[in-house]
C-alpha cells in the first residue's frame, strides 16, 4: 500500500506539472498588444503581455495604440520611399527615350531628315552632318557624326577643311600630370553617345580609347589653341580626387578622315 500510495502521488505531482506547462502565453511578452484570455463561453480578462492563458482559456490579443501609430508610420515611410523609387525610375525613362531620339536622328534622320553627307575632294563619304542648316555652317562649321572602327565620334568641319575645336584635356591618376595618359569618355559616362574628337590644330586628333575603365583622377593636363599636346600643358590638380570613365589616348590623323575640301551632297 505505501507503495501504490507513493506511486499515486508521484503520477498526481506529474500531471499538476503537466497541466502548468501546457498554460498558453497571451502572447510572449509583446508589450505593444493588449492581451487577453478568453474562456470558451466569451467570459474575457485582460492579462499581462507575460502572463499565461489557463488551459481553458484561448489567448487573444491587439495592437495598442502606440502600436498602430508605428505601424502607420512604418507604413507611410515605405510609401515615401516607394514614390522617390518611382520618380527615379520615371526620370531614367525620360533619359532613355531622350537617348533613343538621338540614336533615331542619327540613323537617318540628322541634316533635317534630307539624307545630305559630307563628301571630301575624292568624292569619299566622310561622314553625315547633324545640322545642315544655312545657320549651323555660318557657325564656321558643322558637326559631323562618323564611326571610327568600333566608337561613334563627331567632329567638325567647314567647307575648306577640319575645324579644330583649339582644346585637347588629359587626366592622369597622379597628382602632377605624370604617368599614363587618359582622357574621359562621354560614352561611357552617359554623357552622349559619341565620342568628341579633340585638335588644337585640325590635323591630330585625340579620342579615349573603348572600353573605358573608372579610375580616380587626381590632375588634368590641358592644351589650347596651336599648343602641341605631345609636350606638356597646364596641370591643374586644385580639385579633389574622383573617379571617373576614362580611356587612354588614342589619335587619329585627319588624312584618314577625309580629303580637304569638303561639300555637301
Amino acid at each position: 500500500m505505501k507503495i501504490e500510495r507513493i506511486i499515486g502521488l508521484a503520477v498526481l505531482g506529474i500531471s499538476v506539472n503537466l497541466a502548468a506547462a501546457t498554460g498558453v502565453f497571451a502572447d510572449g511578452g509583446d508589450t505593444t498588444l493588449i492581451h487577453a484570455c478568453v474562456t470558451s463561453t466569451g467570459t474575457m480578462r485582460i492579462v499581462g503581455a507575460s502572463t499565461a492563458c489557463r488551459g481553458t482559456e484561448t489567448p487573444l490579443h491587439w495592437p495598442t495604440t502606440a502600436r498602430i501609430v508605428t505601424d502607420e508610420n512604418r507604413i507611410t515611410n515605405t510609401e515615401n520611399k516607394n514614390t522617390t523609387q518611382d520618380a527615379t525610375i520615371s526620370a531614367i525613362q525620360t533619359k532613355n527615350n531622350q537617348q533613343d531620339a538621338d540614336i533615331a536622328t542619327l540613323q537617318g534622320q540628322v541634316g533635317g531628315g534630307s539624307g545630305l553627307v559630307v563628301k571630301d575632294s575624292l568624292a569619299q563619304v566622310v561622314g553625315k552632318p547633324a545640322d545642315a542648316s544655312p545657320s549651323a555652317q555660318s557657325t564656321g562649321g558643322i558637326e559631323v557624326f562618323r564611326q571610327i572602327g568600333n566608337t561613334p565620334v563627331v567632329f567638325r568641319v567647314n567647307p575648306t577643311g577640319f575645324a579644330p575645336v583649339n582644346f585637347v584635356a588629359f587626366v592622369y591618376t597622379t597628382s602632377n600630370c605624370t604617368g599614363t595618359r587618359y582622357m574621359q569618355s562621354t560614352v561611357a559616362r552617359g554623357i552622349f553617345f559619341m565620342e568628341f574628337l579633340l585638335s588644337t590644330d585640325g590635323q591630330t586628333w585625340y579620342l579615349p580609347t573603348l572600353p573605358a575603365q573608372s579610375l580616380a583622377i587626381q590632375s588634368a593636363e590641358s592644351f589650347g589653341p596651336g599648343e602641341d599636346p605631345t609636350g606638356v600643358g597646364s596641370c591643374d590638380n586644385s580639385f579633389p580626387p574622383f573617379e571617373n570613365q576614362v580611356g587612354t589616348v588614342s589619335t587619329i590623323n585627319a588624312a584618314s578622315l577625309g580629303t580637304p575640301p569638303f561639300h555637301l551632297e
